[in-house]
């Protein structure tokens, strides 16, 4: 798989999904989008062609998503504004172009220094720019401040991990606050890891992905929980309820209890897949013959293992899309049998 970042117009990066073909159609990339990232993009977007101007949904049929990156393995996406916002930003704009540009004192300070300063181009004293430091250089294309706070920029760095920065994380809110947290302690843990000493960029940032869709599966999972035994207990405070509780209810128990399973033995598929790929990979460093049959035999394994890893992985998110649908369903009757319960109370 090829992982492939999104981007917004302004260059900053939103998600990273991956790709079984990178001449798969646009149409078919932005599926795949709205079924593994919906929450972390905008609800209408275009993608935008290496010249600039936006795909159209009719072009998406027809162009191939190598046609789309702007650099390597990047797409960028736009905003649909509605006419409203539309309308708003034209008005910014105008209002901008007719104000008048204001005076940057700084700029003339630099331009006086500049014409009283003695001419050095005869002397040839003038020291060149220095250079800016590696480290430097790669912390900030990685999203991490080369500031003492930044606790792992250093080995994600090295390795060609994205992590996020102070400034992404505080701009953020909500599960996309918590995902980034999560994603940097993650990062760190993965790139210390002597196990993952032969793993780089690319190969991190997929175990990083399948991570975060297990931690939140198991999440989700936790959070169906908790809400059923929220919902017990008010019918067991308020026995008259239930009958309220059963004039809301729009899922069957069954239709819960296949998902919560099928959730279950997703995560467990995964994981066990997940886990033998591991050893395979620690298998297949064992053997030095390159050429030798054993070699050959865990190499021959591991290309079948990973096949099946893909489906392991979308079973998964299929599972995870189902069970949020049911447990939005769920969190709606315990709110709604919470204010019921309240207003009962007040009679």
């Amino acid at each position: 798989m090829t992982p492939v970042e999104i981007q917004q117009e302004s260059c900053s990066s939103l998600a990273v999904i991956f790709i079984d073909d990178v001449t798969a159609k646009l149409c078919d990339v932005r599926n795949q989008i709205l079924e593994e990232v919906k929450e972390l993009v905008p609800e209408q977007f275009h993608f935008l062609s290496k010249w600039g101007p936006p795909i159209s949904r009719v072009q998406e049929t027809k162009m191939a998503l190598t046609e789309a990156f702007h650099t390597e393995n990047v797409v960028k996406i736009r905003e649909m504004l509605s006419a409203q916002g539309a309308s708003k930003r034209k008005a910014e704009e105008v209002d901008r172009s007719e104000s008048p540009a204001e005076e940057s004192p700084t700029r003339d300070t630099e331009t006086e220094d500049r014409l009283s300063s003695p001419s050095t181009s005869s002397g040839g004293n003038e020291k060149p720019p220095a250079k800016p430091s590696v480290q430097r250089t790669l912390t900030s294309f990685f999203g991490a401040k080369s500031s003492p706070t930044a606790r792992y920029a250093t080995a994600a760095a090295r390795k060609g991990v994205h992590i996020y920065s102070e400034d992404d994380i505080l701009r953020s809110t909500g599960t996309e606050k918590e995902r980034r947290e999560w994603w940097n302690e993650k990062a760190k843990e993965l790139c210390e890891d002597p196990q993952n000493n032969m793993l780089r960029g690319e190969a991190i940032d997929q175990r990083l992905h399948e991570e975060w869709r297990l931690h939140k599966a198991a999440k989700m999972l936790e959070e169906e929980k908790e809400t059923t035994k929220s919902i017990e207990e008010i019918i067991g405070k308020y026995p008259d309820l239930e009958a309220f509780l059963g004039s809301i209810n729009t899922i069957k128990e069954q239709t819960l209890s296949k998902n919560v399973r099928r959730l279950e033995l997703a995560i467990a598929s995964l994981t066990r897949s997940r886990d033998k790929l591991k050893e395979l990979s620690i298998s297949q460093l064992l053997h030095k013959d390159q050429r030798g049959t054993g070699f050959q035999q865990v190499k021959k394994e591991m290309e079948e293992r990973r096949e099946s890893h893909k489906l392991h992985y979308r079973e998964l998110s299929k599972a995870q899309e189902a069970m949020s649908k049911v447990l939005s369903v769920k969190k709606n009757q315990l709110k709604e049998l919470f204010e019921k319960s309240k207003d009962d109370t007040k009679e």
